[in-house]
């Protein structure tokens, strides 16, 4: 996965300007695809996971010095839309539209090249769950499925980027398909 630590807030020392990000993933794709030693190799440019960023909870709310009687409205809304965790949110969009823009060109002039657009596909997983709840136990005691990681990526996350994978990499590429390598199933 391309551009985690890249998209962090600037001013940190991991973040990489998006220009110079682009230039980055060219320059290892170009290597990749010109170098004799990795003649024949097919690279797959997966995007980095959206950060799953809960609203703020009524604790959060009341630490922030509103009383437990607060209801959270527009304004409260907007307040955490411009804080620093909803930003993370929308950088790591930006850098992976950028990988898959980046994938595009590389898949329009080779078939060597693949883009996987893991934000994207772990937000349309999620859609429809309170973003509050994901990854949390529920009423009944249940432990939800989490396809939004925090600071790592959850087994559901895992689970839904291996099954995504394996579904770009054998329609792009189907002789890497057990039966279709050398001494594979039949």
């Amino acid at each position: 996965m391309v551009g985690a630590n890249d998209a962090c807030t600037p001013g940190m020392s991991q973040h990489v300007p998006l220009p110079e990000f682009e230039t980055n993933i060219k320059g290892y794709v170009d290597e990749i695809l010109t170098n004799p030693a990795t003649k024949g190799t097919k690279v797959v440019l997966i995007t980095c996971p959206p950060i799953g960023r809960p609203a703020p909870s009524q604790d959060a709310l009341r630490i922030r010095g509103f009383g437990p009687d607060v209801v959270v409205d527009e304004t409260m809304i907007q307040a955490f839309k411009e804080n620093m965790a909803f930003q993370t949110y929308l950088r790591k969009k930006q850098y992976a539209e950028k990988i898959m823009e980046i994938a595009k060109e590389y898949e329009d002039a080779t078939d060597r090249v693949a883009g996987l657009n893991c934000w994207k596909d772990f937000v349309d997983k999620a859609l429809g769950k309170e973003l509050s709840k994901v990854g949390t136990m529920t009423k009944d005691g249940e432990h939800e499925e989490n396809y939004l990681p925090g600071s790592g990526l959850p087994t559901a996350g895992y689970g839904l980027l291996s099954e995504r994978l394996f579904e770009l990499l054998f329609s792009k590429w189907p002789e890497l398909r057990s039966e279709n390598l050398e001494g594979g199933d039949s």
